[in-house]
């Protein structure tokens, strides 16, 4: 059984390892996030959006479980960005998956509830 020459350590990982701060998985898995993020912000500048998401992955820089760092970022950076701006409505985003350039026109639609209103019964404001 040999041991270790005196004055060395056991090799220990790095945080840069293969898994940790600044690894492959985690930059391609940040730049996931920033796409997703401008996709839900697309009146934000595309520069400013990555600012904030590098800033955020900055200080979690300490962290020993790296695993999580893309999903705790996205959502603390969605909820800083939603104080700026207000994210595509779900049928808009939904449309541009989908390859729509174009979302369904609004359509108005009061003279529904009054057509509904008559047939709602007694207990809604209508008649019987």
């Amino acid at each position: 059984m040999s041991t270790p020459h005196a004055g060395t350590h056991p090799q220990t990982p790095t945080p840069s390892s293969s898994t940790g701060a600044g690894s492959p998985q985690e930059a391609h898995a940040i730049d996931a996030v920033i796409d997703r993020v401008a996709t839900k912000f697309p009146t934000l500048d595309h520069g400013h959006i990555e600012d904030v998401v590098h800033d955020e992955v900055r200080s979690l820089d300490d962290a020993h479980v790296r695993d999580y760092i893309p999903v705790v970022v996205e959502h603390t950076v969605t909820e800083k960005l939603r104080e700026e701006a207000d994210p595509l409505p779900l049928a808009e985003r939904l449309a541009q998956a989908a390859g729509d350039t174009e979302p369904e026109p609004y359509r108005d639609r009061s003279g529904d509830d009054e057509r509904r209103s008559s047939d709602a019964g007694p207990l809604l404001g209508g008649s019987i």
